[in-house]
């Protein structure tokens, strides 16, 4: 378990091939960060010590970016929504001020950054339509002098995928299952949280791979008594999974890009299809966002090679489903200085259930 920060770094602008041992490791860190290295080097079949070794090493050239606690935020009476935004003067030295002013609002939870038709997406999570108004309102109030294009969408599903696209279908098998988080966040019961477990689920969202013994001391709780709770909160599929965070970008290693695409379908019918055909047939594929409320229709991050590689996949998509998914926006994540400037802004991940 890897119990330390991660560096904010740029990859190293050299080409490197990726070995079988590092791209196992991201595949199976991405959807199963908490798994333990004694664990890992079992299902991998090597050492524990090498993969503590190539843990270190993909931080070190800037491959991992860090980690996150995946939350069904729907079943526990949460609205999780986006805003993406086009500014006026991206450029500007006052930019950053502004960012972080829009951080300082309650509900704001992190920020995305693309080069395309929008520059900022603002993430948030909102106890309910109340507080998300006026989270709204306070985040519109700073933009106004310096956006001239907004798009709300509320969120009714996100889940991340694996980095399939890295390995072999017969390499996928000899490493085992890893958690379907579609399967799991399809999952409607709802949840009530009690006081500990929020103090637990914050703590978690802020260093989603501490080690138990952190979590009980965090919230004044017993080793036993922190370990129940996370397990129950698995169980009842408020937590999703625990995810490794890639760089932005591959290209340095292996001369991929990370785009996100904005879809928009002409028949209603179709999305639950296109969600299952991609959940389980699109191997370059790392997260998908379903919206309910907003323009869009599907939030798409994929790793291409090239936007011309890009395009055939997304022309293939829609030959399949009959010409009804419009490709609204494509977006290439942004990864420079500016990228820093926003990390360094939200580095201090916030608690959000208390």
């Amino acid at each position: 378990m890897v119990k330390k920060e991660i560096k904010t770094v740029l990859p190293n602008n050299r080409w490197k091939k990726l070995s079988i041992l590092e791209r196992k490791l991201l595949h199976i860190m991405r959807l199963d960060a908490r798994m333990t290295n004694t664990k890992m080097a079992k299902i991998i079949g090597t050492s524990r010590e090498m993969v503590q070794y190539t843990k270190q090493k993909v931080e070190r050239i800037g491959l991992l970016r860090g980690y996150s606690l995946d939350i069904n935020y729907r079943i526990i009476g949460y609205i999780s929504h986006v805003m993406f935004v086009k500014f006026s003067n991206w450029g500007s030295a006052s930019i950053p001020g502004v960012l972080k002013s829009i951080y300082a609002v309650p509900g704001v939870a992190f920020f995305g950054y693309f080069f395309g038709k929008y520059e900022i997406c603002i993430y948030f999570v909102s106890t309910n339509i109340v507080n998300m108004e006026k989270t709204l309102v306070s985040v519109q109030k700073i933009l106004q002098p310096h956006a001239i294009l907004q798009e709300h969408l509320i969120i009714s599903k996100k889940y991340p995928r694996a980095y399939e696209f890295m390995l072999t279908e017969k390499e996928i098998k000899s490493l085992g299952p890893l958690p379907d988080f579609l399967q799991r966040s399809n999952v409607k019961k709802a949840y009530t949280l009690s006081g500990d477990e929020k103090k637990v689920l914050g703590f978690l969202h802020k260093k989603p791979t501490a080690p138990i013994s952190h979590v009980a001391k965090s919230c004044n709780l017993s080793q036993v008594k922190a370990r129940k709770i996370i397990n129950t909160l698995y169980k009842n599929h408020v937590i999703l999974g625990y995810v490794m965070v890639g760089q932005f970008s591959l290209m340095f290693v292996d001369n991929y890009n990370l785009f996100e695409v904005l879809l928009r379908f002409g028949d209603a019918h179709k999305k639950d299809e296109f969600e299952q055909f991609i959940a389980y047939n699109a191997p370059n594929i790392i997260s998908v966002n379903r919206y309910m409320v907003g323009k869009y229709d599907f939030k798409i991050n994929l790793y291409a090679r090239h936007v011309s590689d890009l395009r055939n996949q997304l022309n293939t998509w829609n030959t399949k489903f009959g010409g009804v998914i419009q490709v609204d926006t494509v977006l290439l994540f942004g990864m420079d200085e500016r990228d820093l400037q926003i990390r360094q802004i939200t580095k201090e991940r916030k608690n959000l259930f208390l």
